[in-house]
């Protein structure tokens, strides 16, 4: 509740929502924490890891007016992967973390483009940092954690159509352009913050 909050590119997301067009949040997993918060009352699907964590994680979902869809690349990964289509072809938006649930950080595995190709549904890159903020340094995906009374920027990418960026690329060099276009929002995020630090 200390928090102020500024969005980047909020008008992006809220433009699909007035159409009733799904979409994908990708999310690196250092943002896991506070996304469930950023993302309130969205009706957002968020994929879950099978796993006793998960379950605490999906209560927290329940809980900000999301929902959990429950698997990973590591367990139950085509379940998941059929569940995310078949939300999406009914209007309802997922998340995603692309570099989870064991990383490596900042990855793009392949999960989230072919949740996108066979849905038709675009991919918005999510990320937020914090003016002040701790990174755990003991954690594979150095979380974050916005410090109180910092500013938070909230940073939405633009759309990425896979089935588009697709055409003349093979499999790895369309996921290296995905994790490009996702680092350049998180590039974007921490722009604005040194911006308003240099104020």
């Amino acid at each position: 509740m200390t928090f102020r909050r500024v969005d980047i590119g909020r008008e992006t997301v809220d433009s699909l929502h007035r159409e009733q067009k799904p979409w994908i949040y990708g999310t690196w997993h250092c943002n896991v924490l506070f996304t469930p918060y950023f993302m309130r009352n969205q009706n957002v699907y968020a994929l879950v890891s099978d796993s006793k964590d998960g379950e605490m994680i999906t209560r927290v979902l329940y809980r900000f007016g999301n929902k959990a869809i429950r698997g990973s690349s590591s367990k139950g990964g085509m379940k998941a992967l059929r569940q995310m289509i078949t939300t999406l072809k009914k209007g309802q938006p997922i998340g995603v973390t692309p570099d989870g649930p064991r990383g490596p950080a900042l990855i793009v595995k392949e999960g989230i483009i072919q949740a996108s190709r066979l849905s038709g549904a675009p991919i918005i890159p999510f990320f937020y940092a914090a003016t002040k903020q701790w990174n755990v340094e003991k954690s594979w995906d150095r979380h974050i954690i916005p410090k109180p009374f910092s500013t938070v920027v909230v940073s939405f990418g633009e759309p990425i159509d896979v089935k588009k960026l697709s055409q003349n690329k093979n499999g790895e060099q369309l996921m290296q352009e995905v994790q490009k276009l996702f680092l350049e929002n998180m590039e974007h995020c921490y722009s604005k913050i040194r911006d308003i630090q240099n104020r």
